[in-house]
Parts: C-alpha cells; sequence; structure tokens
C-alpha cells in the first residue's frame, strides 16, 4: 500500500542523525526569536506547537510501525 511505503520511508527519515540535527537547528534558530516575537508567551507557544505537532506525528508514525512488526506484516 501507498501509506506503508510512505510510514516506511518516514521511519526510515527520522531514524537518521539529520532528523536530529533538523531538530536541533529548529531550537538553535527558536532561542534568538525571542526578538522577533517580544512576548514570551507567544515565543513559548511557537516551540511548543511544533514540538506537540512532531511528538504526535511520531508517536503515531511508532504506534503504526509497531502495530505492522506485531501483526507480520
Amino acid at each position: 500500500m501507498r501509506f506503508d511505503r510512505f510510514a516506511e520511508a518516514a521511519s526510515d527519515f527520522v531514524s537518521e542523525a539529520a532528523f536530529f540535527l533538523g531538530c536541533v537547528f529548529l531550537v538553535v534558530v527558536w532561542v534568538p526569536s525571542y526578538f522577533v516575537f517580544g512576548n514570551i508567551d507567544t515565543w513559548q507557544l511557537v516551540i511548543n506547537t511544533a514540538n506537540t505537532i512532531v511528538t504526535f506525528l511520531l508517536v503515531a508514525l511508532l504506534q503504526y510501525s509497531q502495530r505492522r512488526n506485531v501483526l507480520g506484516m
């Protein structure tokens, strides 16, 4: 199936160093962005929202991969 291929490719990508470096880059760019937002609540909301979205998608991907492994697909 198309989603199976996508999930496998996404799983391979997030297990690479490039994904980790991208996350580190996101934090490094976020830290000085306080001066752009000027409001600490907005500044924190930006990183919290990005973190929540990435975490949600990675947990869903992990659950799907784990289910495939258990079912032997």
